[in-house]
């Protein structure tokens, strides 16, 4: 059985092997070039380590069934899974002919079928909100290619199967069978499959569960160094202090670290942490093989990162990644992104009065869904997202696109490193009456 060492260990191993062997040299601080030997040689060796390691458990793991596999995978905190009822969620829906003033409750334990006989009820209780609702109605979908187009819509209400197994399993769009109706509602339907269902967790499930428990270790790779760019500065180094022949490290919490092995000042960086990084992004080969990009996102300044944050952190992943690999660490590449509307009012928000406020909203509505600290790398900007943003908004009757950053409006297509940033203002919004658009 492998040994698994850190690269700190093997440097402590191979410093006391050298030692060991008559050597003279005393300085082993880090930035030495005897120390940048040294460290060299451990990252490799370490390297070879954890993948033998990895390889061991792996192998193990393929070959292991029944109650030798669970004591294998109980190793990674993971057991084997019974009992488990399929799962989903629920769109409830209403013609806006039908739709009432008053709220529609929708109660836990609400009882619905699929359409092969299958049962489910809802887990959590929902209300439905009624024209009259002084927090505004349900919004309208306005997917042209949804099944519930032109309906006030409630989503997102969870119900589970009534009987534990797969049997529970089902598709998309399969779960539409009222049982017993609830006055005010006209239906509802699944748009997302039921599953998640079974008696007994599979050998193969299990197998496949521990996998990605074991090989969830950043190493070398892009997650790595997206996770390594949130890793220093969180904990601050401080000083040293000697303390009954204890080095000790002080940082920004007020504690005591000890046993900083060595009185170097970069010995300590190992306690930092990257707490002004939002968000980080790895974008392999760009610049050939052997390279990888990392873009960051700052949680201050509209998430542009200051220079010398940047510098700290290429420091950092320059001494985290293995020898030879080309790191280079950027600001974010933000897309602006200002689409320029009309907006027809509905009657009830007829006149100068809601202007102001039905301005702010719509503003509001689009930042914080094209916000860059929630988007998605590498996501087009659809125009088909952006109509539902607008058209689902109480007030709004109908509306009309203009431009998208001075031009004809069109999708953009995002690359893998960039992230949109909108840069619409208030008076990109035009505001007009009811029949007038």
């Amino acid at each position: 059985m492998v040994v698994y060492k850190n690269v700190e260990q093997i440097v402590r191993d191979m410093i006391k092997w050298v030692i060991g062997i008559g050597s003279t040299v005393t300085d082993w601080s880090i930035g030495t070039p005897n120390r940048q030997v040294i460290e060299g040689a451990a990252s490799e060796v370490e390297t070879v380590n954890f993948q033998i390691k990895l390889l061991e458990k792996a192998s193990s793991l393929q070959t292991a069934t029944g109650a030798d596999l669970e004591n294998k995978v109980g190793d990674y905190t993971v057991e084997r899974l019974t009992n488990q009822k399929s799962t989903t969620q629920l769109r409830f829906y209403v013609d806006p002919l039908n739709y009432v003033a008053t709220d529609v409750n929708i109660p836990i334990g609400y009882q619905v079928q699929a359409k092969n006989g299958v049962n489910y009820e809802t887990i959590a209780s929902a209300l439905f909100k009624g024209s009259a609702n002084v927090g505004g109605p349900q919004p309208l979908d306005a997917d042209v290619d949804s099944p519930t187009y032109g309906k006030r819509i409630l989503d997102g209400v969870p119900i589970r199967a009534l009987e534990v197994g797969e049997g529970g399993d089902n598709g998309k769009q399969e779960i539409d069978q009222v049982i017993n109706p609830i006055s005010g509602i006209d239906g509802f339907i699944n748009m997302s499959p039921a599953v998640g269902g079974f008696s007994v967790e599979s050998d193969e499930r299990l197998r496949s569960r521990a996998l990605r428990q074991l090989s969830s270790r950043s190493h070398g790779i892009r997650d790595a160094h997206e996770s390594w760019a949130f890793e220093s500065d969180k904990i601050i180094c401080a000083n040293f202090e000697n303390d009954g022949g204890v080095l000790n490290c002080k940082v920004n919490n007020g504690n005591w670290q000890s046993n900083c092995y060595d009185g170097t000042y970069q010995q300590c960086d190992q306690f930092t942490r990257h707490d002004r990084v939002l968000r980080a992004r790895a974008v392999g080969r760009i610049r050939g093989t052997g390279t990888t990009d990392v873009y960051i996102v700052a949680d201050e300044s509209g998430g542009i990162p200051p220079a010398w944050l940047i510098e700290r952190i290429q420091d950092y992943l320059t001494l985290k990644a293995p020898l030879g690999t080309d790191i280079r660490v950027y600001a974010q590449t933000f897309v602006g992104y200002r689409p320029v509307i009309e907006v027809e009012k509905t009657e009830e928000f007829s006149g100068a009065f809601y202007n102001s406020s039905l301005k702010s909203t719509i503003l509001q509505n689009l930042v914080s869904y094209y916000s860059y600290a929630k988007w998605n790398y590498g996501t087009d900007l659809l125009l088909t997202d952006l109509r539902e943003v607008i058209g689902s908004l109480r007030g709004v009757y109908d509306y009309r696109i203009n431009n998208i950053n001075g031009n004809a409006p069109a999708n953009i297509v995002l690359t893998d490193s960039e992230l949109p940033k909108l840069t619409m203002i208030s008076s990109d919004i035009t505001l007009v009456e009811f029949g007038g658009l």
